[in-house]
């Protein structure tokens, strides 16, 4: 009876080694498939980066023609109103100078 008690023993002891070995390999087999997903994932994130980051750019580069363009036409507003005040002063210099002029003759 001892003997039948060890044989089961045995048998259950093998059974559990095969189940274990078995465990591992199947742990094994996940870890790689994770491995696997994570690096798809990466993949993945980095093409939405890329996107992303080119979107951002392009959107970054239209504000700034944008306000590229806003500061040149208060430019062209300050420089034209610059020019007619010089306009206006030579005017007023000429008419200064001819005043001079008469009234002095």
């Amino acid at each position: 009876m001892i003997e039948e008690n060890l044989e089961k023993i045995r048998k259950k002891e093998e059974e559990a080694k095969k189940l274990l070995e078995e465990a591992r390999v199947q742990g094994a087999k996940l870890i790689e498939e994770a491995k696997e997903e994570r690096e798809r994932a990466i993949d993945r994130l980095r093409v939405e980066m890329n996107e992303l980051e080119k979107r951002l750019l392009s959107e970054a580069e239209e504000k700034a023609k944008k306000k590229i363009e806003e500061m040149r036409a208060e430019n062209e507003k300050v420089l034209d109103a610059l020019s007619k005040n010089v306009q206006k002063k030579k005017s007023e210099a000429v008419e200064l100078i001819l005043k001079t002029l008469s009234s002095g003759v």
